[in-house]
This record gives structure tokens, sequence and C-alpha cells, in this order.
């Protein structure tokens, strides 16, 4: 089964008629798309009344994957206590419940930023995150080269595989350390995420502007 769906519901304009309200957005989308993703829980854990907001405005067949919160995949400096880190995976993981009671939940995706490389350190702490995350379905992304250069490419994959994270394949421009190549290999037997960026590198490496909106530039690309 494929599952078609965009990235959030509230930055695509030309789905909705001119009249449709931002609270009616998500209803909207859920009319169009079988899938989406949650991006707002990667700005801040989301309070259970908005989980259950968003499972009311959907179909009964729908399903979200959810964002890792800033902290959780070190887009944030944060207080690297035991405490602290375990006390933010436990309020994000309370967050996904109402997800999990309404069967919404199809996995939550750790995308990592440009400077998390390939290094033993970075490796502990996925090992980490994967413990923590339990057995709710969890995909990988990176953002660094160094994870499928050459020299760590099949061990990546293997790594994946042997710790059961779901592949986040990345379709996007190739802009030097800061972006992977497409590495088509599923690494779990039941799901994939295939994430389609687009191939713009000029919108890719522009730096964000508070005067336009940095989506519309970064992602300004058509597929055939």
């Amino acid at each position: 089964m494929i599952y078609i769906g965009l990235t959030g519901w509230g930055d695509h304009d030309s789905l909705y008629t001119d009249v449709t309200k931002a609270r009616e957005k998500l209803s909207e989308n859920s009319s169009h798309f079988p899938i989406v993703e949650l991006d707002a829980s990667f700005y801040a854990i989301q309070p259970l009344r908005n989980a259950l907001k968003w499972i009311r405005e959907t179909p009964e067949t729908f399903r979200f994957v959810i964002k890792a919160y800033q902290g959780m995949t070190k887009h944030i400096r944060t207080d690297n206590s035991k405490e602290t880190i375990s006390g933010m995976f436990q309020a994000f993981i309370e967050s996904l419940k109402p997800f999990q009671d309404a069967d919404k939940l199809s996995m939550v995706l750790f995308q990592f930023p440009p400077w998390f490389d390939c290094t033993r350190e970075n490796v502990t702490y996925l090992r980490y995150c994967k413990k923590m995350m339990g057995d709710i379905p969890v995909a990988l992304e990176f953002r660094n080269q160094s994870w499928f250069n050459d020299k760590h490419r099949d061990s990546t994959i293997a790594f994946m595989e042997e710790n059961g994270w779901i592949h986040s394949i990345a379709d996007e421009p190739q802009a030097g350390e800061g972006s992977i190549p497409i590495v088509l290999e599923a690494t779990n037997s039941d799901l994939t995420l295939i994430r389609m960026h687009g191939r713009n590198v000029h919108g890719w490496t522009k730096p964000k502007n508070a005067d336009t909106d940095w989506r519309d530039v970064r992602y300004l690309y058509k597929y055939n």
C-alpha cells in the first residue's frame, strides 16, 4: 500500500478555496489525502487537546507521520543532563497517546540537522533514541553526507536494519555536505518513508529571509 500526503496542512494554498478557514484546512486536506506529516510537533511538544482536535477532524483511516521535537534531534541546544533528555522524550511520547489510541499514528520521524555527522557519539545517541521510543515506529532521516559516503553507506544501512529504524529516503538538492544522496534501500519490512523535497539547489542553500516565506523558495520545484 502506498500512501501519498503533504507536509502540514496550512501552507498549501492551491489545495483550498479562497473561503476555506484555517480551522477547516486539516479536514479539507484529509478529504484529498490519506496521510499527513505533522510538523508542529517539531517546534513544540503538542498538548493533548491539539491531538484530540486533529483526530476528530480526520477520517477513521487517516494517518499521521509526526516529526520528533527539535530538542530530541539536537536542532536546538538543551540541558544535556539525563533527567532533562529523558523528561523531554517522556513528554513527547505522552503526546502521541491519542494518535496511538485512535490507530492514527503511522510513524515518528527523527530528522537530524546538517551538523549531525557520522561519529561514534552520534551513533550512541541514535541507539538511545530508539531505546527511549520503545515499540513506536520511528523513521530516520539524515542531513549530513557522511552517513552515506563510500566508507559508511553500507554500515549506516545495516545499523538502521539492526536497530529497527525505518529509512526516510530523501530526494533533495545535492548541495554539499549538508544534503544526502538518494539511497534506495528499505531497512524495515513494513514501512518506508520517502520525502520529496525537490531539486532546487538555489532555494535549498538560500539563507532564510524574514521578509519572505523561506519554504516558498526552498521547495520551489515541480515534479513531472
